[in-house]
């Protein structure tokens, strides 16, 4: 997906996600730590708001006070990125 470019309908998330506002941290596999807010939250995944892992990344996402997920980014623009939780 190039920037700018929409998530193609197959990769559109099925549920619902809610607004919210999470500190967190997103650390790639093989990467750096990132400083991240989750803005929006599904069962299935979330959207991520911060310096953008690129599409296809795996990432442990460390939710302060929450715990530890574990996602895959399914689309990367500017700011923003959308993750599925895997397990």
């Amino acid at each position: 997906m190039t920037a700018g470019a929409q998530p193609a309908e197959s990769e559109r998330r099925h549920e619902l996600r809610r607004p919210v506002e999470l500190r967190a941290y997103a650390v790639p596999t093989g990467g750096d730590i990132r400083e991240i807010v989750i803005s929006e939250l599904s069962y299935e995944g979330c959207r991520i708001a911060g310096k953008p892992p690129r599409r296809g990344d795996r990432l442990e996402l460390r939710v302060v006070r929450l715990g530890i997920v574990h996602a895959e980014v399914r689309w990367s623009r500017k700011s923003e990125a959308g993750c599925r939780f895997v397990g």
